[in-house]
């Protein structure tokens, strides 16, 4: 947490994700999902291809689409209200800040968060733990095992929990909080103490507490579920590309 002081008082205002808490993060998302003036989500979808001449193009294009009253009162509006979620400063104080002033915070301490939410991290580098610590109980991550010539992903979870959680997972893209709006009870379904089975009760209990782990240990975990996610789409391609030349094979042996 950084310390602001504005008019002789101390606030506190979240600077890594380690601050921030999956309970604000859907805030904040929900913010971006309602709230986020257009031409920032374009702008943001722009950045995210990064570096493309193309993409270079049309955000100058974009850029002139701006209007005046954008920059001066709705763009700052919506720092205001990222602002209010990610700090502890009054509304009331909020709103006696200057639109350049909020403009200058935001864009050095609060974009990379509503960029995160909205499409990846910027400044999240994947530490790949093997478990995390939480509320006293360590609650371990889905593994993936290397065999000759074929990549496991969650070889020490049931098919069931897999498919429940990429269930929730796509359904959270439809919701207004996105990824994280079921991302405490995927956790809660992955993660979970040394040798103990799934429950469903249980990890939907475990899931209230989740609520308010800090996005640095959430992001981890979207990480390798992510990675489980993209090993399985790849083992099930390769499975079906096998099958499908072994049924060519027979029927030019039949002909």
């Amino acid at each position: 947490m950084i310390p602001i002081a504005i008019n002789g008082l101390e606030y506190r205002c979240a600077s890594a994700w380690e601050d921030l808490p999956l309970s604000k993060a859907i805030l904040i998302s929900k913010l971006i999902h309602n709230e986020m003036p257009v031409h920032f989500k374009k702008l943001y979808a722009l950045y995210l291809k990064g570096g493309q001449a193309e993409s270079d193009i049309e955000i100058e294009k974009l850029a002139k689409e701006i209007t005046d009253e954008e920059f001066i009162k709705t763009f700052p509006v919506f720092y205001g209200k990222c602002l209010s979620l990610l700090s502890d400063i009054p509304d009331e104080v909020i709103a006696k800040i200057s639109g350049a002033s909020r403009s200058n915070f935001y864009n050095q301490y609060l974009y990379k968060f509503v960029f995160g939410l909205l499409h990846i991290p910027i400044d999240c580098e994947r530490k790949f733990i093997k478990s995390f610590t939480w509320q006293g109980v360590e609650y371990y991550l889905p593994e993936s095992k290397k065999y000759p010539g074929e990549d496991r992903p969650m070889f020490d979870r049931t098919a069931i929990e897999f498919a429940e959680s990429a269930d929730l997972e796509l359904f959270s893209k439809e919701l207004e909080g996105g990824k994280f709006e079921r991302a405490a009870n995927i956790i809660a379904i992955l993660c979970r103490p040394e040798g103990e089975t799934y429950n469903e009760s249980v990890c939907l209990k475990r899931a209230e507490d989740f609520a308010e782990l800090p996005m640095n240990i959430v992001w981890e975990v979207f990480f390798c579920f992510m990675q489980q996610l993209i090993l399985s789409q790849q083992n099930t391609e390769i499975y079906l590309l096998e099958q499908a030349q072994k049924v060519i094979k027979q029927e030019l042996a039949a002909a």
